[in-house]
């Protein structure tokens, strides 16, 4: 902010207001810009007793007598005046005063003592009116403003203290003057303090001192939520007013110092700048001056995305823990002319705050800092910026942790925010800030694209990583944990890693272990070596760590990672793409080079290991996506991955799959041999009384169990002072070793131990942990201890309080808990073995404490998520919310208030899973409602019956989508048993129908298409059950779903009659919402008609509907991928048919392709693997040199998720599929390739024509015997 000019005596105008009754009003007032006039409301309006009003207002200038009539300034039908405020904005008429130019306003913070001196404004007071001619003459009044006088008065006010009157012009003898009428008429008035008007006298006062004038501020106007103050506040643009400068920003300008003014960022923001004006040279220094000079063109144009990350981190808050941090944008490159450009067009994105501008001067930071905290009056936290010199001295940034260390030992330290720091910098000078300032400081690095940089505490860092052939552009490494240089016992698992580079089929390996086993330190030692190698080889080198992201439970997203590594590698789409076609992308441009990716701490990431069925498998599509592509072995590179959750979604990478060698190789740092358990248990013991052989009977009691070693050596030297033999001490218990035993009895010994100790804190904090089942965020156990008494020491304890953090050190030492994570910082972790082990013991205590304990998280994580959640971070905190309510009993409730209303949105929409994808979540959080392992039984809790049925419904649909067919059958099955068919309701009805013709489909798939062996299960049964549950129910949907659930039964046995009657009958249904041709309807109908010879009238559909296929905006993931599947699939018959376009060809694949990267996304396996039979068709019958391998390609995985969600017909479909795909391409074939495959098409043909006949699937009898006919014709 600029110093201002004087105040122009030229805009002051008295103001007179005529009222109906005859009376005048008199005050001041001032022209603000253009035609406006700011006063005081009770200047031009007052409500007498006998009803008065305004009639007329007139204005007169002082500096040539001008006088035009005035009326109430209005925008969009309101008033511009607030009688709250005093405030009111007048309107010129047109002629006799021009427009004016905008006044500078500023705001005043009041929050601090501060004097404002001298304050001036120029009125017209009443005891100045001449008789003669009833013009009153002007005065000037000064005074001085202390900040905090009346704060906490309503309204908000300044108080201008001892005015005095310094006259412009004044006749004596016009009028008598007293204390009383002094200051009448100057109600109105501007007030000016070093330019800039800070507020609008609306009172005076003669209470305070020998007299005070009240003056209203700007700031409590732009503040106002009264319809008359917001009027006036956007006509004069008052929420843009910035803060009011500091008399030193004077003396900084002669170092160099550049406080932004509001043309500043006004020219920093526009679209264009002067093109007559010369160019930028080269080694020419740019800064806020070139900037002033129109010589910077389109910053915002050329620097969007670094503007919208800039943005993103002013609005941001801090992510660590108090005390307050200094946050730092770091923007990284090298100096020059981009990089300062890049600076300017962040800082012109900072108008809402005081912009100080260092320029080059780093020594200037800290004195800047220094007076912003030593004066704090800003409204916002002011932003610093400076831009580094290309060999600058790191001495500043020690004087900087001075000024804002020796601040914070302030007073008022407490109750204002450090400045924000914007540096241009490299990466090495990242690092020489970070050393100084890590402990007072967030720092975050970024590119003049906006993209994440590597973390200046990451270790090595990529300059350092960078290696003889392998420059810094090809390195990359943000957040490694920087790691101990000594690897004890893990020489095995080194060299396991050393091999996986080298091996022609290794793609992917996991290293997989709880916390502080040495994961992170394993990976940086390999790291180190690889570098040490020149990489052997890698042309890319990408590290990236998850853990640096989030501060609170569930708020780490793969989206960083994914759109950095996507930018890095050369991605210049702008097509935005989902997360599994990012992912598969992503994956793409890794292969392009010999990469070398790790990817540390991923578990966030994961499903916890205990949740039902999904266990361990990725909570974001992308990063599914990804490391599914890249456990292809079509690639030359390695990726490593560490977490503490196997990945169990690349478990079928893990086994020779028809002659495929494993492309991943899980690495397990769990139990370590005798020699490195003695030498970890030696060092916990800190000075050992036994020997390294004595040691060793140590190790192999627990088995080498690396937690329990860890566990075990803590225990001995706290409670045993190191003696060996105190583990004769520990109790023995039942639970199985491969289900934690041994370290199950260190656990249970250190709770006697405590117990004996009477440290109820210690196992109070234990408690709370168990509660978790991630890691317990600060805010998440403070509200456990703010509701819930755990034990009878619970309340002793406030989190972070000393007592707290005695704890929480005592318990880290013992190795109950983890250690602290660098960027999460307050969260306390513990192995999974720890946190079950006092989550057990917490419920055998009481179910008291146990249910008070998740009541507490149920309410803490319900509250902390927007009511309806438009995405996945914010939809896990409800997630979290049903998993603790339902642990505390409270079924009902959360059913009620959170699952259906606000995850579900409702009892048909499931928009979680629909729209956001998070089926794995959804199925964990209905899990809470079932036996354990038992997916048709709901728990014995009191539970309405509408909620039950639209429980098993969901589970059912969920675990259709994961590929667990089976479970998912006995859902639906149990939904039509809790429906009573004699006394049921039309809502009971439709949902019977429903669960009856999703009960049906699924027998299709299993194969189970009519009764056999007297069992009366099968999909005839099924979709008859559902037609006479729909014709009973109102709702129209339901009669047209379950005659095409029943259609396709008939269509699978080879009845087309039948199939084409029941089609008719639902299509024939009107006002079917969503309508015949959506969904699975459109699959089942589509396919009918290809295969019935209509694929050309279908696709003309399509093509002159916009509508088809779709629900509206409501249409689902599922919907979309299978809309492209019956398209592509249209395509391929007419290829098929002998109309092979070339761009029917290219349509076709690239439909295709879509529609398999919908279906991923989408998640429902039955349909993804009719999707790659689809595609597999296809290839077969384009027959290009490379399709073979395609083909057998996506028959491979559809024989994946056909076998293991027990696909019977579909994986008939697949046997067919690869016998005609070796039949087809068996002329190109070598003889050696012809013998290789011969006994699989005898094998394959004879295995499908038994399951033909088994499951009477009369679709494919003519497949089959056209295949076999092929095969007696080429005599295999």
């Amino acid at each position: 902010m600029s110093v201002a000019a004087p105040i122009p005596v030229n805009r002051v105008v008295a103001v007179t207001s005529r009222l109906e009754d005859g009376t005048y009003i008199f005050g001041s007032g001032y022209l603000v810009g253009g035609r406006l006039v700011l006063t005081a409301a009770h200047c031009i309006y007052r409500q007498n007793r006998s009803g008065s009003s305004t009639r007329e207002i007139s204005i007169r200038r002082l500096s040539d007598g001008a006088r035009v009539s005035a009326t109430i300034a209005v925008h969009d039908t309101h008033p511009a005046i607030s009688q709250r405020l005093d405030i009111a904005l007048l309107e010129l008429d047109k002629g006799g005063i021009s427009e004016v130019s905008p006044v500078p306003f500023a705001n005043v913070d009041r929050r601090y003592a501060t004097i404002l001196s001298p304050c001036d404004a120029i009125g017209y007071p009443s005891w100045q009116t001449d008789p003669r001619n009833h013009v009153r003459n002007v005065a000037h009044i000064r005074g001085r403003i202390r900040t905090t006088d009346d704060f906490g008065a309503i309204p908000p006010r300044l108080v201008m203290l001892d005015p005095q009157l310094e006259t412009v012009r004044v006749d004596d003898g016009i009028g008598e003057v007293n204390d009383s009428s002094l200051w009448r008429g100057i109600s109105g008035a501007l007030v000016f303090h070093r330019g800039f008007a800070i507020g609008v006298v609306v009172e005076h006062n003669l209470r305070q001192g020998n007299a005070s004038l009240i003056v209203r501020p700007v700031d409590t106007i732009a503040a106002s939520k009264e319809q008359g103050a917001q009027t006036i506040t956007h006509l004069l643009q008052l929420a843009d007013a910035p803060d009011l400068s500091a008399e030193w920003e004077d003396e900084f300008r002669q170092l160099g110092l550049h406080v932004w003014t509001p043309d500043d960022f006004s020219i920093g923001l526009s679209a264009r700048g002067d093109t007559e004006l010369a160019s930028i040279r080269l080694g020419e220094v740019v800064n806020v001056n070139t900037l002033r000079q129109g010589r910077l063109q389109g910053l915002q144009t050329e620097f969007i995305t670094l503007g919208k990350t800039f943005d993103r981190w002013l609005d941001a808050k801090q992510q660590k823990e108090s005390p307050d941090r200094l946050l730092v944008f770091w923007l990284v490159g090298e100096p020059g002319a981009h990089r300062s450009k890049a600076l300017l067009a962040c800082l012109a994105r900072a108008r809402a705050r005081t912009v100080y501008d260092a320029g080059r001067n780093l020594e200037l930071v800290g004195k800047v800092f220094w007076q912003c905290q030593s004066r704090p009056s800003y409204h916002k936290s002011p932003l610093v910026a400076v831009d580094l010199r290309s060999k600058e001295s790191s001495r500043p940034w020690h004087d900087i942790w001075n000024v804002l260390t020796q601040t914070r030992l302030r007073p008022f330290s407490d109750q204002c925010e450090y400045p924000r720091l914007l540096v241009a910098g490299t990466p090495a000078q990242a690092q020489d800030a970070y050393e100084e300032l890590s402990t007072i400081s967030e720092i975050r690095t970024f590119d003049t694209h906006g993209r994440d940089h590597q973390r200046p505490y990451s270790y090595e860092g990529t300059l350092a990583m960078a290696s003889k052939s392998l420059s810094q552009e090809n390195v990359f490494n943000r957040g490694l944990p920087m790691t101990t240089k000594s690897l004890v016992g893990r020489d095995e698992q080194l060299a396991n890693l050393r091999q996986a580079w080298g091996s022609k089929h290794t793609r992917i390996v996991p290293v997989v272990a709880y916390g502080g086993t040495g994961k992170s330190a394993l990976v940086n030692t390999f790291l180190e070596e690889m570098r040490d190698a020149d990489y052997r080889g890698a042309t890319k080198v990408l590290a990236w760590s998850f853990y640096s992201q989030g501060t609170r439970e569930n708020l780490v997203s793969a989206d960083p990672f994914v759109n950095f590594a996507l930018s890095w590698l050369g991605d210049e789409s702008s097509y935005i793409r989902s997360p599994t076609e990012k992912g598969i992308r992503l994956a793409s441009l890794v292969k392009r080079h010999k990469t070398l990716l790790i990817l540390d701490g991923l578990e966030p990431l994961q499903h916890p290991i205990n949740s039902p069925h999904v266990g361990g498998q990725l909570t974001d599509d992308s990063m599914r996506a990804m490391l599914q592509q890249l456990a292809r072995p079509d690639w030359m590179g390695l990726c490593v991955v560490t977490t503490r959750v196997p990945l169990t979604d690349l478990r079928r990478f893990e086994y020779d799959r028809g002659g495929q060698k494993p492309t991943v190789t899980e690495v397990k740092l769990e139990n370590l041999d005798d020699e490195a358990g003695a030498a970890l248990l030696r060092s916990l013991l800190r000075k050992p009384r036994a020997s390294f052989a004595q040691l060793q009977p140590a190790v192999r009691q627990v088995d080498g169990h690396a937690l329990a070693i860890t566990l075990l050596g803590n225990y001995l030297r706290e409670v045993h002072d190191g003696d060996i033999t105190g583990r004769f001490d520990l109790r023995q218990l039942t639970i199985d070793a491969h289900e934690g035993g041994h370290a199950r009895r260190v656990m249970d010994s250190y709770v006697t131990w405590l117990e004996r100790g009477d440290r109820r804190d210690d196992l109070a904090l234990l408690h709370i942990v168990g509660l978790f089942d991630r890691p317990a965020t600060p805010d998440a156990m403070a509200a456990v201890l703010a509701t819930a008494t755990l034990n009878s020491g619970t309340s002793l304890l406030g989190v972070g309080s000393d007592e707290w953090n005695r704890s929480v050190a005592a318990l880290r030492g013992m190795g109950l808990l983890n250690g602290p994570i660098p960027d999460w910082p307050g969260t306390l972790d513990a192995h999974p073995l720890v946190r079950e082990h006092f989550r057990d013991q917490l419920q055998k205590s009481g179910n008291r404490a146990w249910n008070k304990g998740n009541t507490a998280l149920y309410h803490y994580y319900r509250n902390q998520a927007p009511y309806q959640p438009s995405n996945s971070q914010d939809m896990n905190s409800l997630y979290a919310a049903v998993t603790h309510g339902c642990a505390a009993g409270l079924h009902q409730d959360v059913f009620d208030s959170v699952l259906e209303p606000r995850i579900w949105r409702g009892r048909r929409t499931s928009f979680s899973t629909r729209r956001l994808g998070m089926t794995g979540s959804d199925l964990v959080a209905l899990s809470n409602y079932f036996r354990d392992r038992h997916w048709n039984e709901i728990q014995d809790r009191r539970l309405g019956a509408r909620s039950r049925v639209l429980v098993l419904t969901n589970a059912g649909v969920r675990l259709r989508q994961l590929g667990r067919l089976l479970d998912a059958r006995d859902c639906f099955g149990a939904v039509v048993r809790e429906i009573s068919s004699t006394d049921a309701g039309q809502e009971e009805l439709e949902d019977a129908a429903y669960a009856a013709a999703q009960r049906c489909e699924l027998l299709v798939i299993a194969g189970k298409l009519v009764a056999a062996n007297d069992e009366d299960d099968s999909a005839m049964t099924a979709g008859r059950a559902a037609i006479e549950y729909s014709s009973r129910g109102a709702d129209p949907y339901f009669r047209m779903h379950s005659r095409g659930a029943l259609a396709e039964v008939h269509f699978m046995l080879g009845n087309v009659s039948q199939t084409h009657t029941l089609f008719e009958e639902a299509r024939l249904i009107a006002d079917a919402r969503p309508s015949f041709l959506y969904s699975q309807g459109l699959y089942r109908y589509g396919y009918y008609l290809i295969e019935t010879g209509h694929a050309s009238e279908l696709l003309a559909e399509e093509a002159t509907d916009a509508n088809w296929g779709t629900n509206g905006e409501d249409s689902s993931l599922l919907s979309s991928a299978i809309k492209l599947l019956v398209v592509g699939a249209g395509r391929r018959s007419l290829v098929e048919g002998s109309v092979a376009t070339p761009a029917l060809i290219a349509d076709a694949n690239a439909i295709l392709d879509d529609s398999i990267i919908q279906l991923q996304a989408a998640g429902y396996s039955d349909y993804l693997v009719r999707g790659l039979l689809e595609r597999a068709h296809f290839y077969r019958v384009r027959r290009r040199s490379d399709d073979y391998g395609r083909a057998l390609q996506d028959l491979d995985n559809a024989t994946f998720e056909a076998e293991r969600g027990q696909m019977d017909l579909l994986y008939t479909d697949i046997l067919l599929q690869r016998t005609a795909c070796h039949l087809a391409f068996w002329q190109t074939m070598t003889g050696s390739e012809r013998e290789s495959v011969r006994p699989g098409i005898t094998r394959g043909l004879a295995e499908a024509v038994s399951l033909v006949r088994k499951i009477e699937y009369g679709r494919r009898r003519r497949m089959v015997q056209a295949l076999q006919l092929e095969v007696e014709l080429k005599e295999l």
